[in-house]
């Protein structure tokens, strides 16, 4: 996490546990036990942001690159209390619009993709809330691979 601290901008503790979910090499992830080992990723390129999402709210977050990639990675972290749970799923959308992954846990406070592929181009994040009481506020964050 120390390149995160030199960059110019400061860093929430959202987008530090959305990071921390994406960095998890585990082929799958649950409430318990999370998205497995850590294992920062090297050779690539971030992007990572926060929206506001309620009920029914469908955000699409894109990301145009060029050049090399061999895989994409993607993950969600909201903060919630014991009293309520919201679902938020994520879905990654390639140039020609067609969604090549998603994840729609519907128990748990993260979402996390990834996927290996060889195609460049303008992709999406495409963000879609169920269930939320109130604004939830949505940390997200993306890496692209060479």
């Amino acid at each position: 996490m120390k390149w995160m601290m030199k960059r110019s901008f400061s860093i929430s503790p959202g987008i530090v546990n959305s990071f921390m979910i994406l960095s998890g090499r585990s082929g799958h992830f649950n409430n318990s036990e999370g998205a497995g080992l850590i294992q920062l990723p090297t050779n690539g390129t971030f992007n990572l942001g926060n929206v506001t999402m309620n009920t029914g709210t469908v955000v699409d977050i894109s990301l145009p690159f060029s050049g090399s990639v061999s895989a994409l990675d993607v993950s969600l972290w909201w903060p919630e209390t014991s009293a309520v749970h919201n679902d938020v799923d994520v879905s990654l959308i390639d140039p020609s619009g067609s969604t090549v992954a998603s994840s729609i846990s519907g128990v748990s406070i993260f979402e996390r993709i990834h996927v290996n592929t060889k195609v460049a181009g303008a992709w999406k994040i495409r963000l879609r809330s169920f269930s939320v009481s109130t604004s939830q506020p949505v940390f997200w964050t993306f890496v692209r691979r060479f």
